[in-house]
């Protein structure tokens, strides 16, 4: 029989990936793009991500205003960006992309400024019927209206981003990152 170590409930949430660290682009109503890191993210139906957020944060509430928000897989060479844009709050900074030093560009369809070298891209709004879900407890369901991935890290055979995701960031622990299988120590975000 396998042997187990228990786990307090409280770190419980650890042991279930929350799908790749991602970096969600939003603008605000006056044009200043935002971007911050989240852990949380999957799918909720084929063409409608989720990603869960703090109700408190600037790009909530640029999304609540725009309904439209970009989803950023980020692989290792983003890491930096990654960690700045997590710690740093756009209603002290404003820009993000100028404050942090983010090189950005624009997103096809929707033209929010993303960071430039994700290894992916989700360009999605929010529907009428999940806006009520967002405002009050932070899941935020997109509807993906366009969608991206480098070149050679999408298999179109196989309808697969096993390439990317092998390349992509998971959150293990407040220092401790995963890409591809090996645990790399970021350091403290604080």
């Amino acid at each position: 029989m396998d042997n187990y170590t228990n786990v307090d409930t409280q770190s419980a949430w650890l042991l279930l990936s929350g799908g790749p660290l991602v970096m969600v682009a939003s603008r605000s109503r006056d044009g200043i793009p935002n971007v911050m890191a989240a852990g949380w993210s999957s799918n909720f139906e084929f063409d409608s991500p989720y990603v869960a957020l703090d109700t408190t944060h600037t790009t909530s509430a640029n999304i609540r205003d725009t309904h439209e928000f970009v989803i950023c897989v980020a692989g290792i060479e983003l890491k930096d960006a990654m960690l700045y844009s997590g710690t740093v709050h756009g209603r002290d900074v404003g820009d993000k992309f100028k404050a942090g030093n983010i090189r950005g560009m624009a997103s096809p369809r929707l033209g929010i400024t993303i960071p430039a070298g994700c290894l992916a891209y989700l360009e999605c709004t929010v529907l009428p019927k999940w806006r009520p879900l967002f405002a009050e407890e932070g899941l935020l369901i997109g509807h993906v209206e366009a969608a991206a991935a480098r070149e050679g890290l999408w298999d179109e055979d196989a309808q697969s981003f096993g390439k990317g995701l092998m390349l992509a960031m998971h959150y293990v622990s407040e220092k401790t990152i995963s890409v591809g299988g090996e645990l790399i120590s970021v350091g403290s975000r604080h």
